[in-house]
């Protein structure tokens, strides 16, 4: 019974993380310029080369979404809007990539976002 919740309970978090990725990407890019969105896909693009940089240890990735939480957190106070929006797109493409295939919407609405609007078209995301 126990294991049917919990299995059910993932579920509703992954539809969550592909509802959220795909809604804030539309969002944003219907409220804001070209210039803001490049802003935000560059600092998406660095927090998540600096999840992808290191090695994958249980404690990196705990200290990894610690700073990722503290970055939301503190672009909330400030009302910064890039950040906040880069910190959560980050997050979300983070926990997709733990969910495994079922998040693989939500991690490629992220991409997609980046190869749109990032700079650097050398460095890509997973690969």
């Amino acid at each position: 019974m126990f294991y049917q919740i919990r299995k059910w309970w993932r579920g509703r978090a992954v539809q969550q993380l592909n509802r959220d990725a795909v809604e804030i990407i539309r969002r944003d890019s219907l409220a804001y310029t070209d210039a803001h969105l490049t802003t935000i896909a560059n600092l998406l693009r660095t927090y998540l080369a600096e999840f992808e940089s290191s090695p994958q240890t249980a404690s990196r990735r705990r200290e990894v979404a610690m700073r990722l939480k503290s970055r939301h957190r503190e672009a909330r106070r400030r009302h910064d809007q890039a950040v906040l929006t880069a910190a959560t797109l980050a997050i979300i493409y983070r926990r997709g990539l733990e969910a495994g295939e079922s998040a693989a919407p939500a991690c490629d609405a992220v991409q997609v976002f980046l190869d749109r609007y990032a700079d650097n078209e050398d460095v890509t995301v997973g690969g």
